[in-house]
């Protein structure tokens, strides 16, 4: 592959275990223009590294035992640059935004932090209501931000919220790709969140139990007008309600085996 000669002096990150034909389709999207490409490998037993590589990305692999705000934060390390530009292997910059980003960074900007658009896609259609067009804060300067970690997702939080800017074009988010990966992918965040609950000690009810998960898909599917993007909004937004089912079972086996979590007092 050539490499052009003018390239933004950005760093693009990315977190990834297996990530396939997506991961490739994201790189395609950035190589030309960004000067580099950190990958942190997380156990991949795909061809993750070999497109890696393809695709000039500098890797750091086996790193498996790592929870994923320690994998962030040795991608932040690694990366040569201080603005930053986050991805997973399944979004993909579009044109549109690739254009934005250059003249914005071309402008010698003060450093923040920028809020992007997401366009989630269900089994390759675009979603348009339900909460699945969003904004994440995955652009910035190293100097703007905090690492939150949490056992569902970590997160990049502004120091100074107030200072924060948005752009205007989107990236796309092939989040859900068929239901083996749709289901396998929501019994993942429901078992995490389940951990979560019970480390924070939320308490548990029947009705958490039992109506919760019937108010998630009420909320997403007719209250957010999910139902517009087409029937197979029930099978997303069904999976919405089994991962809110799931993580409190999981919080009943957690507290039915080893009791109330018990903090650890740490003094400095």
């Amino acid at each position: 592959m050539d490499k052009h000669n003018t390239k933004l002096e950005l760093s693009v990150v990315y977190i990834v275990k297996n990530g396939g034909y997506l991961l490739e389709k994201s790189l395609a999207s950035v190589f030309r223009w960004v000067d580099d490409i950190v990958l942190i490998d997380n156990g991949s037993t795909d061809n993750t590294l070999a497109i890696a590589h393809n695709y000039h990305a500098r890797t750091f692999h086996e790193l498996a035992h790592h929870d994923e705000g320690k994998l962030r934060e040795l991608a932040l390390a690694e990366a040569r640059y201080p603005w930053i530009l986050v991805l997973d292997h399944d979004e993909v910059v579009t044109a549109e935004l690739q254009t934005e980003i250059q003249s914005l960074l071309s402008s010698n900007p003060a450093p923040t932090a920028y809020w992007i658009p997401f366009r989630n896609h269900l089994f390759g259609r675009p979603l348009r209501y339900g909460g699945e067009q969003y904004r994440k804060l995955v652009l910035f300067h190293t100097s703007a931000i905090q690492l939150i970690n949490t056992a569902v997702h970590a997160r990049y939080q502004a120091r100074n919220k107030k200072t924060t800017k948005k752009l205007n074009s989107f990236i796309d988010h092939y989040s859900y790709q068929n239901l083996f990966q749709l289901i396998t992918k929501f019994t993942d965040y429901g078992i995490r969140l389940a951990r979560q609950r019970y480390e924070k000690n939320e308490p548990l009810s029947l009705k958490k139990l039992f109506m919760y998960p019937l108010h998630m898909f009420w909320a997403r599917y007719i209250k957010d007008k999910g139902y517009r993007d087409g029937p197979l909004r029930i099978v997303l937004d069904g999976a919405f309600a089994y991962m809110e089912w799931l993580s409190y079972i999981g919080l009943l086996y957690y507290l039915s085996v080893h009791g109330p979590h018990r903090h650890h007092n740490r003094h400095v």
